[in-house]
């Protein structure tokens, strides 16, 4: 027995809960502890007027100094990959800023690819700007990845301040973490209503509540009522395309509505909305009990002429309509 009790403790030692998953540090070279010269730190995609500094530092031997000039503003830019769409992240960097002719904020976006996504623009691009302290400064923020995002583009800048140039503030220990696993969300959204609009159908609702909200929803559509629940672990990407008789849209929390366009006409579609947590890999639904649902019917209308224009002009031909003509109406 005392053998059995032994291996028993072992066990309770090494099982450890599912779903939890450490902290990751997204920036490379944040302390700034490696430069490729004097004016180029390792890994930072843009260095505008940037120089390698060894005083004033928040840690570690080197900081970043950013000099104003009268050229306009001056960037500090790292391209950030592998971000997963409704994860959570911590952002955060130090800065000082102790000089009246210099003057810093952050200006970043979340990526699409190369293309910027305008979100959370209050957190990560501000209307306001450093003021003088003789003290580093924190720079925090913890924020939900939009949806469709897989890139961030981290960069502060600097200005001139009243016209005066030459002065520097200066940066250490950027940061940009991926937070842990959270659990599937509490609870369903209410209030999930599909309204038509000519071929067109728009989709609103009231966000979840609960002790864990979702990052984000997955609304799955269909030209029967036949949708199942997506699987945990397996993320589904947007399609659009509701032809083949199906199609999904990822929608940020907080947003509460999205759109079908360009549906067939006088047909009934059928919808139903799932939040989840994470992304990836380790998206979670919640795919329990009954998820909301709604149909609607598209305009019994007939369609002369589509095009959308979104791969070309299609059957369409440009006409210019500058230059000396004289335009009249004719109204006879």
């Amino acid at each position: 027995m005392k053998n059995i009790y032994i291996l028993l403790t072992l066990a309770a030692f090494i099982i450890v809960p599912t779903g939890i998953s450490n902290a990751q540090e997204l920036v490379v070279n944040g302390d700034l502890e490696l430069w490729d010269d004097p004016n180029n730190p390792t890994s930072w995609d843009n260095a505008e007027s940037i120089s390698q500094a060894t005083t004033p530092i928040h840690g570690g031997t080197y900081s970043a100094g950013h000099t104003s000039s009268d050229s306009g503003t001056q960037d500090f830019q790292q391209n950030i990959s592998s971000i997963v769409g409704g994860a959570n992240y911590t952002i955060s960097y130090y800065f000082l800023d102790n000089v009246t002719d210099a003057k810093t904020r952050i200006w970043s976006y979340w990526l699409d690819g190369t293309s910027t996504i305008p979100d959370h623009a209050a957190e990560l691009r501000p209307g306001t700007y450093s003021s003088d302290n003789p003290d580093w400064q924190l720079f925090t923020v913890a924020l939900t990845a939009p949806a469709n995002a897989n890139g961030f583009r981290f960069e502060v800048r600097v200005y001139h301040e009243d016209n005066n140039t030459g002065g520097l503030v200066y940066y250490d220990d950027f940061s940009f973490m991926a937070a842990g696993i959270t659990p599937e969300p509490s609870n369903y959204p209410t209030g999930f209503d599909a309204l038509a609009m000519g071929i067109s159908i728009n989709l609103a609702w009231t966000d979840a509540i609960g002790g864990q909200l979702p990052n984000a929803y997955l609304i799955l559509a269909s030209t029967e009522d036949n949708i199942t629940a997506p699987v945990d672990g397996t993320a589904v990407a947007d399609d659009v395309d509701l032809s083949d008789g199906s199609g999904a849209l990822n929608i940020s929390y907080g947003v509460e509505q999205c759109t079908f366009f360009d549906l067939e006409s006088n047909t009934p579609y059928y919808f139903k909305i799932f939040p989840y947590t994470n992304g990836g890999a380790d998206i979670d639904y919640k795919n329990d009990g009954t998820p909301p649902a709604s149909t609607a019917t598209t305009a019994d209308v007939t369609i002369i002429e589509s095009e959308n224009f979104n791969d070309g002009w299609g059957n369409w031909s440009r006409v210019s309509v500058s230059g000396e003509q004289v335009w009249e109406i004719d109204d006879e």
